[in-house]
């Protein structure tokens, strides 16, 4: 009896998720954005590694 009772409880409305997913839309778009600037930022630490990379370069990748 209890458990079926936090079920429905912990169950959420309809409503509440429709809600969520409205405000997830715009942090969608900023992980987009966040996506492109990791990206730039991973090609210049394959720079940075190029640069800094001892002879042993081969071995590496």
């Amino acid at each position: 009896m209890r458990r079926a009772r936090v079920e429905e409880k912990s169950a959420p409305p309809q409503e509440k998720t429709a809600r969520v997913v409205k405000k997830s839309a715009p942090l969608q778009v900023r992980s987009a954005w966040v996506e492109k600037e990791t990206a730039s930022l991973q090609e210049e630490s394959a720079r940075v590694e190029e640069k800094s990379a001892p002879p042993q370069v081969g071995i590496a990748r």
